[in-house]
């Protein structure tokens, strides 16, 4: 047998020795599947994973604050939703240095915008298995999906409500958590009332001895059931501010608004519309 021959049968048997050794990645990569790791966990959620996250994953999780996903399934349904769960492996396949490749075919049911559960989806996963000190753990995108989430944060802050739900998207996709469907939601409906905010303008109609009228004027194709409307009036120093609830605003029309004149004004009237409200 030529040496080049020879390479590649012992490179052969040395794979098949890997692979059919007694380390065996697939229950660690199962065991991780159905304990649902997400980018936030319940305390039962984070004792299940504990065994099986490699350390970096782990300190991810545990500085991520809650999902809106978590806060809505709550730990019950989340245990509900575990034990519906079953995950099959694949093809495992050398990952070079860090261990194995894992494939795997999860399916559980379906978690609903408003937190229920549908029928079952199927989500195809791969992690990497790796070695540890302590035995086998399981390398997920924990810790980069961490950095990416710090960015919702900042978009939040900056009320950049169209870059928190394209961000949110792209988790989703990238990290197969099922309870961000609640979060993506919830960011995409956020979306929606800010553009739908910008078709709408306060405006100041007419004033009396004791009250200012103002209108919310839309250029919205749809009724808006209920808006927050903020009437400031200027004083000699600090402006007063009173917070008015208003609606129905009809779509492509208009809806007073009216509070009394508060003492010490004695300028302009401003009329805001700040927020629409559910």
């Amino acid at each position: 047998m030529s040496p080049s021959r020879l390479a590649l049968v012992s490179a052969g048997l040395f794979a098949l020795t890997l692979f059919t050794g007694c380390t065996d990645p697939i229950p660690t990569a199962v065991a991780t599947c159905q304990a649902l790791p997400g980018l936030a966990v319940d305390e039962a959620g984070r004792k299940l994973l504990d065994p099986l996250l490699v350390a970096a994953d782990l300190a991810a999780l545990d500085a991520m604050p809650p999902t809106a996903g978590l806060q809505k399934v709550g730990s019950e349904r989340l245990a509900e939703l575990r034990s519906k769960t079953t995950c099959t492996p694949g093809k495992v396949e050398s990952a070079g240095g860090e261990g194995w490749a894992v494939p795997m075919t999860r399916v559980s049911p379906k978690v609903n915008p408003d937190g229920s559960f549908g029928e079952p989806e199927t989500t195809e996963i791969k992690w990497i298995v790796t070695e540890a000190a302590d035995g086998l753990r399981v390398k997920t995108r924990l810790e980069y999906v961490f950095t990416t989430r710090k960015s919702v944060e900042k978009a939040v802050a900056e009320k950049d409500w169209r870059r928190v739900s394209s961000t949110w998207r792209a988790i989703a996709k990238e990290f197969p958590d099922p309870l961000l469907a609640v979060d993506v939601a919830e960011a995409e409906a956020q979306e929606a009332r800010y553009e739908l905010l910008a078709d709408l303008k306060g405006v100041f109609a007419e004033a009396n001895d004791t009250e200012v009228i103002g209108l919310v004027e839309s250029k919205a194709k749809v009724e808006v059931p209920k808006v927050k409307v903020r009437i400031s009036f200027e004083t000699a120093g600090e402006p007063i501010r009173v917070d008015l609830e208003a609606g129905p605003v009809p779509a492509g029309g208009s809806v007073p608004v009216r509070t009394p004149i508060p003492e010490g004004a004695i300028g302009q009237v401003l009329v805001e519309v700040v927020e629409i409200l559910n």
